[in-house]
């Protein structure tokens, strides 16, 4: 794996060194022996476990190994189900609970996004090694929704940028401890790999799921672009890759065509009408097909789509007036806070309550007046 002109070791280069070492090892000793696999091919890096990051990221993660050129923060689960081995006094318990295991893992992912955005050169790894094939496997088409569908990591399951949370049945004692949602920066596809194999014994299968933190990968692309040479002539994939990121981020087409048509081509919050910069905002997160509807659509102008992401800009269902959060309310945004939301050509094109409500509900929990 290549960031700029740095060869750095993969995940898969990784697990496969930890594999011929350790094929399986009993839970309480898993973190001892990734430590010790770490050391063995990286001796010229210093280690520290349960690194707890710069006080802006508030986070902490298992791993964190420091090289000349490139930090690697690695976050690493181990779940089991029954599993014995006699000839080599291994006997794993069923760890269960794999709603909770598969939130911890997501949220694992979004910890290291927030430590590799803080900590330069750094590059983030969540890591989640299993025997339980429930990890792995997705539901059959037929079985109803799940309570940890936002977290589920299921072969080709696509992760996507957005807000992650439990459905609103899930229980008191599943949601102990885990009850905030998650917001991931990246888009991750759950590609499962094979780590070892005991094909005599119930559970024997092993697998694994790596991740690289989006921002991670990305920030570092960034950094290391710099030291190599700059070629004027080779912007070719750089319009490509520009344009692309523009049309993600204005919605998709229909989706954003119908809102220009529903707010009269300009933006419900500033009335800006230039339409390069007028993108289509989902209320509630993105999550297939069905929520790119116009009642769950906002157009907004580029900046105020993404305040609005963070939960810095948001409107009061009740009254249908725009909130702006203290945080920024000291800035050009003030101006914003108690203004009337333009309302749409039409009053099938009103933007949902309900969901304004989640959005406004949560803006309030996480920036309080």
């Amino acid at each position: 794996m290549t960031f700029g002109e740095i060869t750095v070791l993969s995940i898969d280069e990784f697990m496969s060194s930890l594999a011929k070492r350790h094929p399986v090892f009993i839970s309480r000793g898993h973190k001892k022996h990734v430590a010790e696999t770490i050391k063995a091919i990286w001796p010229s890096a210093t280690l520290e476990e349960d690194y707890k990051g710069p006080e802006t990221a508030g986070q902490k993660v298992h791993f964190f190994i420091r090289d000349r050129e490139v930090n690697i923060a690695i976050n690493f689960r181990y779940k089991t189900n029954r599993f014995e081995l006699d000839e080599r006094g291994v006997k794993l318990t069923d760890h269960g609970a794999q709603d909770q295991g598969r939130y911890d893992f997501v949220s694992d992912l979004a910890k290291l996004e927030q430590i590799s955005d803080e900590v330069t050169k750094t590059i983030g790894w969540a890591i989640i090694l299993t025997n339980d094939a429930g990890y792995w496997n997705p539901l059959d088409e037929n079985t109803p929704q799940t309570v940890d569908h936002d977290f589920r990591i299921s072969e080709t399951k696509v992760l996507n940028k957005s807000k992650l949370e439990w459905l609103p049945n899930a229980s008191e004692g599943t949601r102990k401890n885990r009850d905030r949602p998650v917001f991931l920066n990246g888009v991750y596809k759950c590609e499962w790999k094979n780590y070892s194999s005991f094909p005599d014994q119930k559970n024997g299968t092993f697998r694994y799921l790596g991740l690289i933190a989006s921002s991670a990968s990305d920030g570092f692309n960034a950094h290391t672009a710099s030291l190599s040479t700059f070629d004027p002539s080779n912007n070719e994939d750089g319009r490509t890759w520009i344009l692309r990121n523009i049309a993600q981020r204005r919605g998709q087409q229909k989706f954003r065509d119908e809102l220009l048509k529903a707010y009269s081509d300009s933006c419900a919050i500033t009335g800006c009408e230039v339409l390069d910069v007028l993108e289509a905002a989902h209320i509630s997160p993105f999550r297939g097909d069905h929520t790119n509807h116009v009642t769950n659509g906002l157009l907004l102008r580029a900046d105020i789509h993404t305040l609005f992401d963070c939960r810095k800009i948001s409107i009061n269902p009740e009254t249908m007036k725009i909130w702006v959060s203290p945080e920024i309310q000291n800035s050009e945004y003030q101006s914003f806070h108690g203004k009337e939301l333009s309302p749409p050509i039409a009053a099938g094109y009103r933007p949902s309550e309900q969901a304004l409500k989640a959005h406004y509900n949560e803006c309030i929990i996480v920036h309080p007046e």
